[in-house]
């Protein structure tokens, strides 16, 4: 074995038993040793990352310089995108609006379509809403089996044997 190969082998951590003192963990002997130990450790994190406020300007100027860079032309596309964007929002509003009205929805069931995400959906719903107040009005909030009564029977026995379901 070559000498180079003999020092990458401990190079990699495969120094079987050769290690020195330095390298060996010695447990902290009191608690203030401990608490420099973590203040050391610490400090290596906070140097790590001591330029992040810098980064972060920069960044931010960076984002400014490239806004102010871009063309007219990228300027009015993006207006134009948002003002589709706004145009095709109270379209959609409107159709609700419409849907609500031909189905005579009041305003507590129109804030069930507001959530609905296009027209079509809206008209589902509407119709679903609008079928159960339909079924609402035409019973008149009544049950319909209420107040009615089975024939009772003459005497005592018969109705018990009613009850549990056996006799003739």
């Amino acid at each position: 074995m070559s000498e180079s190969a003999a020092e990458g082998g401990a190079q990699d951590g495969n120094n079987s038993g050769d290690t020195s003192a330095a390298d060996e963990f010695k447990a902290p002997a009191s608690q203030e040793e401990l608490n420099r130990i973590i203040a050391d450790r610490v400090k290596r994190v906070e140097a790590k990352y001591a330029d992040y406020k810098d980064l972060k300007t920069k960044a931010a100027q960076l984002d400014s310089l490239s806004e102010v860079s871009k063309t007219e032309q990228e300027k009015l596309t993006d207006r134009i995108s948002k003002l589709e964007g706004e145009i095709a929002a109270k379209e959609l509003a409107a159709s609700i609006a419409e849907v609500g009205r031909q189905f005579s929805l009041t305003e507590k069931q129109m804030t069930a379509l507001k959530y609905a995400p296009s027209a079509e959906a809206a008209r589902e719903i509407a119709e679903g809403l609008s079928s159960d107040s339909s079924d609402r009005k035409k019973n008149g909030n009544v049950v319909p089996s209420e107040g009615t009564s089975t024939k009772a029977p003459a005497n005592e026995r018969d109705f018990v044997r009613s009850l549990f379901g056996s006799g003739s």
